[in-house]
């Protein structure tokens, strides 16, 4: 899974945590209480983003090059 989509599906997490009392989320069980967990692992995964880009998959063996777009001009 990229950054981008962890990044993604923290932020649903999050949406979901945030409108009820506690939230089923595939094994894990999220509580409102422990919404800070949350909000920390999206931290993490926007400075991972920040370093490696959205479309980096952890545990890949190259260095961090962000996301770059090549522009040619005539």
């Amino acid at each position: 899974m990229t950054l981008g989509e962890q990044y993604d599906q923290i932020l649903t997490d999050i949406r979901k945590a945030q409108s009820s009392q506690s939230y089923q989320a595939g094994d894990k069980q999220l509580a409102r209480g422990t919404l800070f967990r949350l909000y920390e692992e999206r931290d993490r995964l926007l400075n991972k983003i920040n370093t490696y880009g959205r479309n980096y998959t952890e545990g890949q063996n190259t260095t961090p090059s962000g996301d770059t777009s090549l522009a040619s001009f005539s």
